[in-house]
């Protein structure tokens, strides 16, 4: 083969397509497939962490921290021992921790503190892997402790629905609707914390102070009239419809 054939034959070879051991394009930087919807069903769930605004009212929008540019966050929808990963993405300046509320996990992935779960590190992220159960209405949120930062942690947008379905039969009911309680205007007070609050209440007066403690989040979640921050809906429905509507509370707990 002289040299202008060796020539024509490997032009004619890049034209087919690339030669064997050449880098091909890599693709771009994996995002949340999906950031920006209200649910998220399946085995693998991506949640960001970020700064968000939350429309209370009109005329009336709260800066805070939420999960996939919103608060609450997507909804979680699992199987009942079927294997999940939630893979988390921290875009804050502090530490963070998600906690899979009412889940029975091993405390490295139950995404508490105390329980000695390794936090989300500031701009960077990590992996909860996990079997769900048991089956029932839970819900996830940030179990980083704010202390007495009314912008941190529980005080935050971090909370969501947590969907762990079990059984062949969901229920009977025609509409499913979920409702969070939230409570958006924290504060201190001076007053003493009383029957629950009293280990509290004698703990500060022993170091010459008063209890602080947020007064107008009750137990059960918090007040949701337009003047305190929440935001009145309408729900449609007939006579005849059965309606399943879980609503655990959104409470600093």
């Amino acid at each position: 083969m002289d040299r202008r054939d060796f020539l024509k034959l490997a032009g004619a070879a890049a034209a087919a397509g690339p030669l064997a051991g050449q880098q091909m394009p890599m693709p771009g930087p994996v995002t949340p497939a999906a950031s920006g919807a209200k649910e998220i069903s399946g085995t693998v769930f991506n949640l960001e962490i970020a700064p968000v605004t939350v429309e209370l009212a009109p005329n009336r929008i709260v800066s805070t921290i939420g999960y996939n540019g919103m608060s609450p966050g997507p909804l979680l929808r699992m199987k009942e021992g079927a294997p999940v990963t939630v893979n988390v993405v921290n875009k804050t300046d502090t530490p963070e921790y998600v906690h899979f509320h009412g889940l029975l996990i091993p405390a490295d992935v139950d995404g508490t503190e105390e329980e000695g779960t390794p936090p989300v590190p500031p701009h960077g992220s990590r992996s909860y892997k996990f079997t769900p159960t048991p089956a029932g209405t839970r819900w996830y949120h940030t179990h980083a402790m704010s202390m007495d930062d009314l912008h941190r942690g529980t005080f935050t947008g971090q909370f969501g629905f947590l969907i762990v379905e079990g059984g062949p039969n969901p229920g009977n009911y025609d509409q499913e609707h979920y409702l969070a309680l939230r409570d958006w205007e924290p504060y201190f007070t001076t007053q003493y914390m009383e029957a629950r609050g009293a280990g509290y209440a004698a703990a500060g007066a022993r170091g010459g102070g008063r209890s602080v403690f947020d007064q107008r989040q009750s137990a059960g979640g918090g007040r949701t009239d337009p003047g305190a921050g929440g935001r009145a809906r309408d729900v449609p429905f007939s006579e005849r419809e059965r309606d399943r509507e879980p609503a655990p509370g959104a409470a600093r707990a």
